[in-house]
């Protein structure tokens, strides 16, 4: 094996495991690092004005494409992750990367947290590179009796709705959630985390739900369903608003990837643990086996309906008074703006107004920093 700086051995393994751009401040605890990226040279890096500013860059990376791995570089210090850890023994780096990364990716995806003091940095240890290989991601995957289960379920309702949530999109899953509503006809209203995993101008697009992000025509739709299933979504309180009010006269179905959120805002009337993708594929398989088997219903007249709504009970956003109101300038983003655009925003006034008012067509085209997110999170992201 080669012999090597520890700090070298964490850059060729953020190498293996797809890096391929970082962002931070360089400093004293932590230039050895700065100084192996140089060395490798395979690893772009964006210079930040504050390691803040640079873990919102990382984040807003991560999220334009699947299999973007967003690093933030900083000195030494805390934050608030998945999971931390401080390496003491420089022979131990490669390994916390790679379970590192692991963690990283298994269940719901999240940031993690390495501390590596000036030392273990500079201390040599023995690494060979051509044999490393990333942990397998571990994800939990539903049964097919589970999704026989919820189909029965939602065949047995009368006006049922998906729930797409930013789980579909983490999973790469935007596809199979547009494959699946149009093959069982049921009408989808995403999350303000889940927009763009159903394009807006899609007939199925049944508008977005909540107090303040939130479209008329999706809160009515919402109102005269009899089932929600709703697919890698937290059931957070700007999308449910009251949960005695979201739930009542409605049947709840809930499939997430972390077990401890089935449950947590209230309890469906069926859970199942699972990664967004692979219960979307058993969905369209099971689904398929009864379309051809004559046992779906016809759910046209009710996603007319849904679309009917939608496009019916609009905000007013045409507006020409001098100086001109926020509406306006959103109608002129729309007008001007094709579904190529990506739409970057924080949390306040503007990601409200955005949701009320934006279209958004494609997954990962709405950059959003979620319901906790910090003010000045637009421009690093």
């Amino acid at each position: 094996m080669a012999r090597m700086r520890a700090v070298d051995a964490a850059v060729l393994v953020l190498e293996k495991e797809g890096v391929h751009q970082a962002f931070g401040v360089p400093g004293a605890a932590i230039n050895p690092l700065y100084s192996a990226l140089r060395k490798n040279g395979h690893i772009a890096h964006v210079l930040a004005r504050h390691v803040e500013a640079a873990s919102h860059m990382a984040e807003g990376y991560t999220r334009t494409a699947p299999g973007h791995i967003g690093v933030c570089i900083g000195t030494s210090g805390p934050a608030g992750c998945k999971w931390a850890v401080t390496v003491r023994e420089p022979a131990l780096v490669p390994q916390v990367f790679q379970q590192a990364f692991h963690v990283m990716r298994s269940g719901r995806p999240g940031p993690v947290l390495i501390d590596l003091p000036l030392d273990v940095q500079l201390a040599e240890i023995e690494f060979d590179p051509d044999t490393y290989a990333p942990l397998a991601v571990y994800k939990p995957t539903a049964t097919k009796a589970q999704i026989e289960k919820a189909l029965d379920m939602l065949e047995a309702s009368e006006h049922p709705l998906i729930v797409a949530g930013g789980g579909v999109i983490n999973a790469d899953a935007t596809d199979l959630l547009v494959q699946f509503a149009e093959l069982t006809g049921v009408p989808v209203i995403p999350t303000l985390m889940g927009w763009g995993a159903i394009g807006d101008s899609h007939p199925l697009m049944a508008g977005m739900v909540g107090l303040q992000t939130s479209h008329r025509g999706g809160n009515a739709n919402l109102l005269a369903s009899d089932l929600v299933l709703g697919i890698g979504n937290r059931w957070a309180n700007r999308h449910t608003g009251s949960p005695e009010v979201y739930a009542k006269g409605r049947k709840i179905l809930h499939v997430d990837i972390e077990p401890t959120q089935i449950g947590r805002v209230f309890m469906p009337d069926y859970g199942i643990t699972s990664d967004a993708k692979a219960a979307l594929e058993l969905f369209i398989a099971v689904a398929r086996e009864r379309k051809a088997a004559g046992k779906l219903k016809d759910r046209s007249a009710w996603a007319s309906a849904c679309r009917e709504r939608v496009q019916t009970l609009l905000r007013k956003w045409d507006y020409d008074q001098i100086p001109i109101k926020p509406h306006r300038v959103y109608k002129e983003m729309v007008e001007f703006f094709d579904a190529n655009t990506r739409y970057v925003t924080t949390i306040g006034l503007s990601q409200i107004a955005a949701a009320q008012l934006l279209k958004v067509e494609k997954p990962r085209h709405w950059i959003n920093a979620g319901q906790a997110g910090p003010l000045g999170w637009t421009m690093p992201a």
